[in-house]
């Protein structure tokens, strides 16, 4: 017959294993929302380098126009 500490050890061991797959999952969870904002903040990097490369070029052929 088991003893009562032997029910407990077992319900403590199912309770540590869930809350480390618990722990796992908001990991998880955590690795993908900075992944996905790494990749919002370059996508955002990336617009504002080419809306500022966008105007340096136009007023270049603006400079050539007026040359001409």
């Amino acid at each position: 017959m088991k003893k009562s500490s032997d029910y407990g050890l077992v319900k403590e061991r199912i309770e540590l294993a869930t809350s480390i797959v618990v722990l796992a999952k908001e990991v998880y969870l955590l690795l993908g929302a900075m992944i996905a904002f790494g990749i919002g903040l370059i996508t955002l990097i990336n617009m504002a380098s080419n809306y500022l490369l966008g105007i340096i070029r136009s007023c270049e052929r603006a400079k050539m126009d007026c040359k001409v």
